[in-house]
């Protein structure tokens, strides 16, 4: 609880109920400390990724909190520069967290982005990078019922360096 109280969302504040809800839920559902160590190692050990962001062709969106006390807004910055024609959004009062009252904003950019993909020649396929942890799950169903089912686009939840990657056909 203290954790999420550092790195989570100034400006979008979860209640103490809410929080340990969500947790229970991340614990049922996978419980590893030490995972978390074989992460961080695989983390520092994956080098840089700007080669790959710079062949993305799929429209890109980059979402990153403003508030982030351990993702800098620069990364969101950086990773958007290396990706060709990028969309950055900053989002005031955004930490390290995915809280509840941030939901209805990032189903909102994601549908903007979406709808704007859509009036845009896209390749076959593409990537989508999302955040791989608990509080992303229901934003990612959220957003895999609003983006288009014809095109494929790329989101980047930036915020996290534990990165999911599934292609999408």
């Amino acid at each position: 609880m203290k954790v999420y109280g550092v790195i989570g969302s100034p400006g979008f504040p979860t209640s103490d109920a809410e929080l340990r809800v969500k947790i229970a839920q991340s614990a049922d559902r996978s419980y590893d400390p030490v995972a978390v160590g074989r992460q961080l190692m695989a983390v520092l050990a994956s080098g840089s990724r700007v080669g790959l962001l710079k062949t993305i062709a799929a429209p890109t969106l980059v979402l990153h909190g403003a508030d982030d006390p351990l993702v800098p807004v620069e990364a969101g910055q950086d990773t958007a520069k290396h990706v060709p024609g990028a969309k950055l959004t900053i989002i005031p009062g955004m930490g390290h967290d995915l809280a509840p009252g941030l939901v209805p904003i990032l189903v909102e950019a994601i549908a903007d982005h979406d709808h704007a993909a859509d009036r845009q020649p896209q390749p076959a396929e593409c990537r989508c990078i999302g955040l791989d942890r608990t509080d992303v799950d229901h934003a990612v169903t959220r957003r895999r019922s609003i983006r288009s089912r014809r095109k494929p686009q790329l989101i980047v939840l930036q915020g996290d360096d534990r990165w999911l990657e599934t292609a999408r056909r």
